[in-house]
């Protein structure tokens, strides 16, 4: 028995320690998976915000230029925005929150110094508004703010795009200033999206609170270019994607440590029968020898020691 077991351990120990490895490979592709369709993602999108500033630049320095009168149709008439305006007078005081008005302010003084040096800035939704934006502005003159700042809605199509072309089970969320939830490929994962994706700032991956999901983070900085805080893109995997094919893999382990300690118990009997047969025929012979029985060889076919003494005896 002791044989057997000694037999078995080895095995038993490097079958954990391989099982651990797949674990941990599989774990890694989980996490590079999460993280690389989160960057996709986010580098789909900032693209697009990048395409919808060159439209509404374009587009509002050729109607300056051209006529008087702002068209805002020409703009809404591009895919990458819902409706446009221009903010003068006194609703540009209330968007940019003069002493007039007691509505919070929709365009700070970051967002005022980068649109005076002829850039273009992401803004979040009004501040009484239920729309979650974003939003876009340009200055109309950039060395004169009164003369109006444009400001117009991204489609929100065009800028999330769709949620069939995320991979095959990721789920994604993106969250602007104050965990606020601009888009959601499914909206049942926002809230533990919210709770579990932004809790650890610096864990890029990790798992939430109940164990149901995998959770990868990547952040856009839109400070440079937009003059807007970060957004937050938050990767959702479901556990139970890959824990039909962990179960698989520890079914094959243990079904392959099954047959090895049966193997090994197999050859380990079979080498002790090996061992214990010639021994007790050389017992019993010696046992012979000791009462004068001599008629009687002892019978053990082997070229081992075993059978030289057998030998040495008859």
């Amino acid at each position: 028995m002791l044989f057997v077991v000694s037999a078995f351990l080895p095995v038993a120990v490097l079958a954990y320690l391989t099982f651990g490895q797949v674990h941990e490979l599989m774990f890694s592709s989980e996490k590079r998976r999460l993280l690389n369709t989160g960057t996709a993602y986010m580098h789909s999108v900032y693209d697009r915000l990048l395409g919808a500033a060159f439209v509404l630049d374009s587009l509002t320095r050729s109607q300056l230029h051209s006529q008087a009168e702002f068209d805002a149709k020409q703009i809404t008439d591009s895919i990458a925005f819902r409706r446009v305006e221009r903010l003068t007078g006194v609703e540009l005081g209330t968007a940019l929150g003069d002493g007039a008005s007691t509505q919070l302010a929709w365009i700070s003084g970051l967002v005022v110094a980068h649109l005076e040096k002829g850039e273009i800035a992401v803004l979040p939704a009004r501040p009484d508004s239920v729309d979650v934006g974003p939003w876009m502005a340009r200055a109309v003159n950039s060395q004169r703010l009164a003369d109006g700042i444009v400001v117009a809605e991204l489609e929100r199509e065009f800028l999330w795009g769709k949620a069939e072309n995320l991979t095959h089970g990721v789920q994604v969320c993106v969250f602007g200033a104050a965990s606020v939830e601009l888009n959601c490929s499914d909206p049942s994962i926002a809230a533990p999206a919210r709770e579990s994706g932004l809790v650890a700032a610096g864990a890029p991956h990790q798992e939430s609170r109940d164990g149901r999901w995998a959770i990868g983070r990547k952040a856009l900085f839109l400070r440079p270019k937009f003059a807007a805080p970060d957004w937050h893109f938050v990767t959702l995997l479901p556990r139970e994607e890959s824990a039909p094919e962990t179960e698989r893999i520890a079914r094959n382990f243990f079904a392959v440590a099954l047959l090895t300690l049966l193997l090994a118990s197999f050859l380990s009997l079979t080498q002790i029968r090996r061992t214990l047969v010639p021994i007790e025929r050389l017992v019993r012979g010696t046992r012979r020898i000791a009462n004068e029985v001599f008629n009687r060889p002892v019978r053990v076919q082997s070229n081992d020691e075993f059978g030289e003494l057998a030998r040495c005896l008859n």
